[in-house]
């Protein structure tokens, strides 16, 4: 099990940031970006179709690959505060986008689609999940680092 990215201690104290490159996010990110760029650039898909209206399936595919890529270049970033920013600007597109088809497939495919829409649900609360981490981490690193340089942090926010 992954303990997070390594973060050098802090005014004295270590200092423990959840997450990483854990292999499950990067496997489900990689999908979306996959998933997305296809059915963007017109692949069709049949389910998609039946789901969403003509005009709105390519840009939600497009706004899924967006978000799942620019949440990899988040885990990828040498600089944690920066890297954990890009990632949950990414994760929050893609929590909506998988919001949003989980609740088409739930409303439109009952209860045939009951596997499948909760199974996306679960990626997206997932990904909501960790969305919420990322903020409390930057907040606890931006006040830790603030502490460290004798700066007031009150007014910080993620």
């Amino acid at each position: 099990m992954s303990e997070g990215r390594p973060v050098p201690p802090v005014a004295g104290r270590p200092l423990v940031v959840a997450g990483g490159r854990q292999p499950f996010e990067v496997a489900i990110l990689c999908a979306a970006v996959v998933i997305g760029g296809l059915f963007a650039v017109g692949v069709e898909s049949p389910n998609l179709a039946e789901l969403l209206p003509r005009w709105v399936a390519p840009v939600w595919a497009a706004v899924l690959a967006l978000g799942a890529g620019v949440a990899l270049v988040g885990l990828w970033r040498r600089d944690l505060l920066d890297g954990l920013l890009i990632e949950r600007a990414g994760l929050y597109a893609v929590a909506a986008e998988l919001a949003v088809y989980a609740v088409a497939v739930l409303i439109t495919g009952w209860p045939r689609g009951i596997v499948v829409g909760t199974l996306i649900a679960a990626i997206a609360v997932a990904a909501a999940v960790r969305v919420a981490q990322i903020h409390w981490d930057v907040r606890r690193l931006r006040a830790a680092l603030s502490a460290a340089n004798g700066e007031d942090h009150a007014g910080w926010e993620a």
